[in-house]
């Protein structure tokens, strides 16, 4: 007779939900999911306030997207939408998202454009051996468009740092279309009539999640896991992790506690650290996401606007009134804004900046009115120049202790929840034969 294997997955995010979605499959395995919220979901996360039902960012899915393949059940709840996201430039007029060089011939001239070929021929040379991120950027892009396009502006939002500040490993993770702008490919596409991966991705048809909010798809995949054996803990708080005989003891919610013979952590490393009781010599580097959400009649047609004038903090603008229709004839939408701010005093104080800026820019009829707020903690991970090594360092302690570890705030890596689910479900394939 087979040993039944005891798995705890702690966290119930994206990533935590693939690989007890995988483990369903495997034989003589049994599967519990620790979430210390009362819900599962993490980072995907809608707010219901008054009739409005806002999320804390943007959240756009494919057909080919590995959450949706890892849970084919969802996608008749998800809305199918056209998606149109533009981006404003530090002269306040509007280009398609990322950029694009028509718009920046239009918005900026025969003359500047010109400049913006030679300081690209210019770039080639001097930044081919790039080991920064602004250097990366140029190379690709040429100075003067990595900075007259707003791009620089919005690396440095995003980050909340210098652009020269941040690990470039680490923002290849996000930045990587930039390979896909660059001068010399955009003229060999149109050449060959071809689309760069940025268009087609734009192009592709999107959906977004259940006009009820987030809280319907995680139901349904709680159901779905629960029906097929796996046991969801919410409200779940875990005090201590112990390692006996190589099994773990996981105490939690008082006095309870349940034995494993693996841990699959999902959660951030220093929490998993301090719950093995592991020594942290290094803690790393991460921004909140203060989300806005407001109530007016946005003039621009699109969905997503982003910020890359050189004026105020928010990144994203996600109008939600574009997929699910307006609420009492009114457009209503959420602002991001990644900062390392969390008092209520500096908070109050973005609101503000926010909304002083939408009405400089003129992009709402009339007044626009807050209908509330929220603040994600550590939400993203940020990685500046030489962190690599002592983050692996951490890492290394985790999987020497026998601990697997997975996602975004278990890797601590930017991960979007496409890239989620897939690592999730290569690592159940390769762990787990």
């Amino acid at each position: 007779m087979n040993k039944t294997t005891k798995i705890a997955i702690l966290g119930g995010g994206v990533s935590g939900l693939t690989v007890a979605n995988e483990l369903i499959n495997k034989p003589n395995i049994e599967v519990d999911v620790y979430e210390q919220s009362d819900c599962f979901g993490g980072l995907n996360k809608s707010l219901h306030i008054d009739d409005y039902v806002f999320d804390i960012g943007s959240f756009l899915y494919t057909d080919q997207h590995n959450f949706i393949k890892n849970f084919p059940f969802l996608k008749e709840h998800y809305p199918k939408i056209k998606s149109n996201p533009v981006s404003i430039r530090p002269n306040y007029t509007l280009d398609k998202f990322p950029l694009t060089f028509k718009g920046y011939y239009k918005n900026f001239g025969l003359f500047n454009f010109i400049k913006t070929g030679w300081s690209l021929l210019y770039a080639k040379l001097r930044y081919r051996n790039h080991k920064t991120l602004p250097a990366y950027c140029k190379y690709f892009l040429g100075f003067q468009l990595y900075e007259k396009s707003g791009l620089k502006n919005y690396i440095e939002r995003l980050y909340c740092l210098n652009d020269y500040e941040v690990d470039l490993e680490f923002a290849k993770q996000r930045m990587q279309a930039i390979e896909n702008l660059s001068l010399r490919k955009y003229i060999f596409q149109n050449l060959k009539q071809k689309s760069n991966s940025v268009e087609e991705y734009i192009k592709k048809s999107k959906f977004v999640r259940p006009i009820e909010g987030f809280g319907l798809s995680f139901d349904l995949i709680h159901k779905h896991l629960v029906k097929h054996g796996v046991n969801a803990l919410l409200n779940a708080k875990i005090s201590k992790i112990e390692k006996i005989d190589n099994q773990f003891i996981i105490h939690y919610n008082g006095d309870k506690k349940k034995r494993y013979d693996r841990i699959v952590s999902t959660i951030p490393i220093p929490v998993i650290m301090r719950l093995a009781n592991l020594p942290i010599d290094f803690h790393p580097k991460t921004v909140n996401l203060f989300s806005i959400f407001f109530t007016g009649n946005i003039k621009i047609d699109s969905d997503v606007i982003y910020n890359y004038t050189n004026e105020a903090d928010w990144k994203r603008l996600i109008v939600l009134s574009k997929y699910y229709g307006k609420k009492n004839n009114m457009d209503y939408f959420t602002a991001e804004i990644t900062t390392k701010k969390s008092n209520p005093e500096d908070l109050a104080q973005l609101v503000e900046n926010f909304k002083s800026h939408i009405k400089k820019l003129n992009i709402c009829t009339g007044e626009i009115n807050l209908i509330g707020q929220h603040l994600t903690k550590n939400a993203y991970p940020v990685f500046l120049k030489g962190m690599n090594a002592k983050i692996q360092k951490e890492r290394n302690k985790i999987f020497d202790f026998g601990i697997d570890i997975v996602g975004r705030q278990g890797n601590f890596q930017y991960l979007s929840s496409d890239s989620s689910s897939k690592l999730a479900r290569e690592f159940v394939q390769k762990n787990f034969n």
